[in-house]
């Protein structure tokens, strides 16, 4: 269409709401506009008759899915792949106290070269898991690693389940103050069951300190098919220490297979009685069960969480009083 504008003096003017980063019309006038060009943002918030029926379905999907929140109602690209394994599935804004009646549960996953050792203190009430404490350090020496756990409250006196895959790593933390440092159970595929487990709690809260813990869900991806774009059930490497900590922190609920929440709270009802020698079968005894993890297939119905972002204001300042070109792009709601 631009090469047809020949007259001194044309102007057109663009109109949208923005879909991918990659589409040609936001590349060139929104990422690298022309310098004749003036590109404005406009949202529901310019919009001075913004009327009640809309307002309430935004802030319910604001409520429900903040990724499509952000795409329809702030006029943002979408950004954030189905391939996300926790993809609308956490908040990391909420501060918030353990209760009476919470469980709580310590992870470590431990360092190789680059990697990270991480050890995570979460809970579990009801439904909901939150991560409340993290201590990551890249480098760490082992004879460093108590120091760097002390940060999380209460670590020296718990039950920590951590990697497996170090036993001079346990061995060292058993001697130097942590004496419940005990290795996870592994099994074929028990990441990915760790995975199916947690994606199926209602609600994931995240601990605003636990910024490290925060970008891994965000970032913590299944592999994708680069030929045809395909979502593999297989977790892609990297961005999951964390995550792992917080599996191991959880190996006792889980089961190869993945259990599910559900399955998990049905035992908690129905526990088992202790036998004449006053023992209990474990909670991961029975091993059956088998949930999708691929967005969309998820068995267990999903709350979606409130994130609170900032609004970015449009800047005009040095640009041309008579443009040839005006883009704008916005979202849903606008006059």
């Amino acid at each position: 269409m631009i090469p047809t504008i020949r007259a001194p003096g044309s102007e057109f003017y663009i109109a949208f709401n923005p879909d991918l980063e990659t589409d040609p019309t936001y590349q060139k006038f929104v990422v690298s506009p022309p310098d004749n060009c003036i590109t404005v943002k406009t949202t529901w918030r310019d919009n001075a008759y913004f009327p009640a029926p809309l307002r309430g379905e935004m802030e319910y999907l604001q409520r429900v899915d903040e990724d499509a929140f952000q795409h329809v109602w702030e006029g943002k690209v979408r950004t954030h792949s189905d391939a996300q394994v926790f993809r609308g599935k956490f908040t990391a804004t909420e501060h918030f106290t353990p209760q009476e009646g919470w469980s709580y549960f310590y992870g470590a996953d431990w360092g190789f070269a680059k990697d990270p050792t991480v050890l995570v203190k979460c809970w579990v009430y009801e439904r909901t898991l939150y991560v409340e404490h993290e201590a990551y350090g890249v480098g760490v020496d082992i004879d460093r690693t108590p120091e760097l756990f002390d940060s999380v409250p209460g670590a020296r006196n718990a039950t920590i389940r951590a990697d497996s895959s170090r036993p001079e790593t346990l061995s060292h933390l058993k001697r130097h103050g942590y004496p419940g440092t005990t290795p996870a159970a592994k099994w074929p595929n028990c990441a990915m069951d760790g995975v199916a487990f947690m994606r199926q709690f209602e609600n994931i809260v995240i601990h605003p300190r636990c910024k490290r813990t925060a970008e891994e869900f965000r970032l913590l991806a299944f592999k994708v098919n680069k030929l045809t774009g395909e979502i593999i059930p297989e977790l892609a490497s990297g961005h999951d220490h964390c995550v792992d900590a917080i599996r191991y922190a959880l190996e006792m609920l889980i089961r190869p297979s993945g259990q599910g929440i559900f399955d998990y709270y049905a035992k908690r009802t129905t526990a088992p009685k202790p036998d004449a020698n006053g023992n209990t079968p474990s909670p991961a005894a029975d091993r059956t069960g088998s949930p999708s993890l691929l967005p969309g297939a998820n068995p267990a119905p999903i709350s979606p969480h409130r994130f609170v972002s900032d609004r970015p204001e449009a800047d005009l300042t040095g640009l041309a009083p008579t443009p040839a070109q005006i883009a704008i792009y916005f979202s849903r709601g606008r006059k």
